[in-house]
């Protein structure tokens, strides 16, 4: 608390702050678990956001309380997903082969398709990505990633669907027809 506190100038906006702490903080570690699935990597989303917090207090102690605890939620929210994004990042780097006993050559070709599908995921526009990201590595249901999102149902299934197809085209361009 004395880091957030620290960060703020303002007495008054350091009383206000003190009270959205204590009236918000499981709320907002609720919102980002809710996200990452992982308990400590919830406290590390809900510390970012009170950073973001502390470093806002200007535009956050003109918002009526109502409109402060959606602020709060929304922090802990991008936070958690930036945290998913970052992890998600170096997860796609991390695939580990070992388990699966493979001649070396399959192995290779393994690898070479792994690291084209990273490729071509990664270039994908935002919104294919993250739904992917939320979808296949979080594991998120589609109505968990529409909520996030503000999405439909049918609009999730929409990018899903539209992702598959241009990955798959992408693997076809690249010579990989599924016969590897």
């Amino acid at each position: 608390m004395i880091i957030y506190l620290s960060m703020i100038e303002k007495e008054h906006q350091r009383t206000q702050f003190e009270k959205i702490y204590w009236e918000n903080r499981q709320l907002m570690f609720w919102q980002a678990k809710k996200v990452l699935k992982d308990g400590y990597l919830a406290e590390d989303a809900v510390h970012d956001a009170f950073i973001r917090i502390a470093e806002n207090m200007d535009t956050v102690e003109r918002l009526s309380e109502q409109k402060v605890k959606r602020y709060v939620l929304v922090a802990a929210k991008n936070a958690a997903i930036d945290i998913f994004r970052k992890r998600s990042r170096q997860m796609e780097n991390e695939i580990c082969y070992e388990d699966l006993e493979m001649e070396p050559g399959n192995k290779e070709d393994l690898d070479r398709l792994g690291y084209a599908v990273r490729e071509m995921l990664l270039a994908l526009p935002d919104q294919y990505r993250d739904v992917f990201l939320l979808k296949y590595s979080v594991g998120l249901t589609n109505e968990e990633i529409g909520n996030l999102l503000k999405l439909t149902v049918s609009g999730v299934k929409q990018r899903i669907t539209r992702g598959k197809a241009a990955l798959k085209e992408k693997l076809r361009e690249e010579g990989w027809d599924g016969n590897e």
